[in-house]
């Protein structure tokens, strides 16, 4: 049974939909089909005989085989996905096509990210527009078949284990892959290229007639740095360039500033020795290789700071926390050397700083608030006016000590459903908003109708 899905969907919440249209041996229909949302995506499928929405159990996908092992789409990751899964588990290949026109199950259209490409071949890096996107990187459609039969597969997700790098398994063709392996079921997910203009989806919410935004953040800035070129936008990035490479890493932070972004956020957290540093998240695990390490087993429960067990960042000394990274992905850093690194980038306009669980790190002996104060203090942020310097919390206690200490610009941030908000929390707002000067509150909003209860209240 072979599969060729073009395109997936996404629903409002965020999810990826994808639906299987059933057709006899032999037939080859297209289906359309619509998202709860109203979005339409299609498919193209060769099965036994089963109707389009009937009762048939869900199929079980291993998208790149075992991928959260071996690396994706490895001879190893398809080969213990069929081990362990149940006996009809369908084998998902992303097809990406070589300069040779042979079809390879590749994660990605570039090469770079998945494999030792970089390595083989360092002078081989090309630009091109991806989706109107100026993008550099290693792609497959630069390379011959033979050529690629010297570059070994990686595991590409960077919070994963790599040991499993070792084994050397190759590129392989869409065909060698289900002769081989002979799966129950073989999907190949062909991306089309629709004429989707990523540069025209932001702009589109930019003074639009009916409502207008003057900022944007994101964890691939590239393309609304673009969109800059045509309209008045301020360009945040999301732990640096998150997409490219892991957040709040060097790596992450140069390749936003190459990419034009405008402000650089640092997400705040505290080590067990009271350095304050850039990271996505207070839970070690997260976001680093922590797991596999001796540190695993500093595993705890704190239901102030999440459900479940995690290894925090108070647990552990900074010097630990630096060796939490695999090789040659970056490096954390320090929220000093975060505001030295964007002094010193000269198309920077400012800094983001997000605190929260200030409370809970009070009760620890590690006050936050007064750490980030001190080192914006010691940068030399409060003696100049080059570079704005933006503060976000959800928490307005953490607001109004910065009110009452500096000049810094001041966001509330919403996390929650907004339909679900708390009475405590619109208390929270009300004490932010109603105190002397003005002030901006950021809000995460999953249902824009719902947002006047919060402005009536």
């Amino acid at each position: 049974m072979v599969w060729l899905l073009f395109g997936q969907i996404t629903d409002d919440d965020g999810s990826g939909l994808s639906v299987v249209a059933h057709v006899p041996i032999g037939e080859i229909k297209r289906r359309h089909f619509r998202s709860p949302s109203g979005q339409v995506g299609s498919t193209v499928g060769l099965d036994h005989g089963f109707q389009f929405g009937s009762e048939r159990p869900p199929l079980v996908i291993a998208c790149g085989g075992f991928s959260g092992m071996f690396a994706d789409s490895s001879f190893g990751a398809y080969s213990l996905a069929l081990l362990t899964s149940l006996p009809d588990v369908i084998l998902w290949c992303d097809v990406q096509l070589t300069r040779d026109a042979a079809g390879i199950c590749f994660p990605d259209l570039k090469l770079n990210n998945n494999s030792d490409v970089a390595n083989v071949y360092s002078d081989r890096q090309r630009t091109y527009l991806v989706n109107g996107v100026s993008t550099k990187g290693w792609f497959s459609i630069d390379f011959t078949l033979r050529e690629l039969g010297n570059v070994i597969l990686t595991q590409g997700i960077f919070s994963r284990t790599n040991k499993f790098d070792g084994q050397n398994y190759p590129i392989m063709t869409a065909q060698d892959t289900y002769t081989q392996l002979s799966p129950p079921g073989f999907w190949l997910n062909i991306q089309l290229q629709l004429p989707l203009d990523p540069v025209a989806e932001y702009l589109q919410f930019v003074n639009n007639g009916q409502f207008s935004v003057d900022e944007v953040i994101s964890d691939f800035p590239i393309t609304p740095s673009a969109a800059k070129a045509t309209v008045d936008l301020l360009v945040i990035s999301s732990k640096g360039a998150s997409g490219d490479f892991p957040g709040c890493t060097d790596s992450a932070y140069s390749k936003a500033i190459q990419d034009g972004v405008d402000v650089l956020d640092c997400p705040v957290q505290m080590t067990m020795d009271g350095t304050p540093i850039c990271l996505s998240f207070i839970n070690l695990i997260d976001s680093t290789t922590v797991v596999q390490t001796s540190f695993s087993n500093l595993s705890t429960t704190i239901p102030e700071i999440k459900q479940g067990s995690g290894i925090f960042t108070f647990n552990m000394s900074w010097n630990d926390i630096q060796s939490l990274i695999r090789k040659n992905a970056g490096k954390f850093l320090s929220l000093s050397d975060f505001l030295t690194m964007a002094r010193n980038a000269s198309s920077i306009q400012g800094v983001l700083i997000s605190i929260e669980n200030a409370a809970f790190l009070a009760e620890q002996g590690l006050g936050v608030t007064d750490a980030v104060i001190d080192a914006l203090s010691k940068a030399g942020y409060n003696n100049q006016t080059a570079l704005k310097v933006m503060i976000q919390s959800s928490k307005s206690s953490v607001l109004l000590k910065f009110k009452s200490q500096t000049n810094y610009d001041l966001f509330y941030k919403i996390d929650e459903d907004i339909g679900g908000t708390q009475n405590s929390t619109i208390d929270d707002i009300k004490r932010f908003c109603n105190t002397p000067n003005s002030y901006s509150i950021r809000i995460r909003i999953r249902y824009v109708t719902l947002v006047f209860q919060i402005i009536d209240s």
